[in-house]
């Protein structure tokens, strides 16, 4: 798994479900821009489930709503600041 950031290579995936030199990006609550990503994913995967008639997808697209809510919450609590990668 390559991080884009180096800092972030101790994050690994002991299951092995992502590939050895398969590029991992991450989002964290505690940047600003983190909402308008996630909110992005959620829509488009909402998009090709309603296109698709894909129940799975718009239960994907569900969880990611969940998830955006999550971290609004996390964001009102702890603050969040501007992305550094």
């Amino acid at each position: 798994m390559i991080h884009a950031r180096k800092d972030y290579m101790r994050i690994q995936d002991p299951l092995n479900k992502i590939g050895v030199n398969e590029p991992v990006f991450i989002v964290r609550a505690h940047d600003y821009f983190s909402v308008t990503a996630m909110r992005a994913w959620a829509d488009a995967v909402l998009l090709e489930a309603d296109i698709q008639d894909n129940k799975e997808l718009k239960e994907m697209a569900a969880m990611i709503y969940e998830h955006i809510a999550l971290t609004l919450q996390w964001q009102i609590e702890h603050g969040c600041k501007n992305p550094d990668l």
